[in-house]
């Protein structure tokens, strides 16, 4: 299987499986790599404090921007890596986002393509995914996942594929995701505006 450094932004609100599709996507290409927003966050918890501060926000966006750097810097990496978030829109989100795409552009060598992946999902199977065992460290509020819910998901994602993951399960889902990769014609150096 031949294709291009690739870095596939898996983007989704909270108990969409955007973890669980990463590393079965990461088997199907041969990647090494998912960097798990959760770990950005909780590090940046760790450093910087409570969410919602400007301390913590200014904390994530430097963990963010240099975990990813190195993650495109690193030739441990030669197929590329993947990345999952739930951005809900601006302002903060939609500043992560170009900060991640920015270290993809400072850093990466060889070049990346970036291709965005949006998970969606009908609420009520959303909130039934939210309440799964599998969400020891992350958010299981019903609440603020309706809130998330009325706000947009960040859209016009790089070479970007929206994939109604209502009713699949997440090799199904990985799978769709692999053959999308797979068969985009898009060279790294036409991948990225940030």
């Amino acid at each position: 299987m031949s294709y291009p450094r690739t870095l596939v932004y898996l983007n989704g609100w909270p108990g969409s499986g955007k973890q669980t599709i990463a590393h079965e996507l990461k088997e199907l290409l041969g990647m090494r790599l998912v960097l798990d927003n959760h770990k950005i966050i909780d590090l940046a918890v760790t450093v910087a404090g409570r969410q919602g501060t400007p301390e913590y926000a200014a904390g994530r966006a430097l963990i963010f921007e240099a975990t990813v750097g190195a993650a495109a810097a690193s030739s441990a990496n030669e197929r590329g890596f993947i990345m999952t978030g739930a951005h809900a829109g601006p302002p903060f989100d939609t500043g992560v986002f170009a900060l991640a795409m920015s270290a993809v552009q400072r850093y990466a060598a060889p070049p990346l393509r970036v291709i965005g992946v949006t998970l969606i999902l009908n609420e009520e199977e959303n909130l039934r995914r939210l309440a799964g065992p599998n969400r020891e460290t992350k958010l299981k509020s019903p609440n603020v996942l309706k809130d998330f819910r009325t706000r947009n998901l960040l859209s016009g994602l790089p070479n970007e594929l929206v994939l109604d993951v209502s009713a699949l399960s997440p090799r199904e889902a990985a799978q769709r995701i692999a053959d999308y990769v797979l068969t985009l014609d898009v060279s790294p150096s036409d991948a990225v505006d940030a």
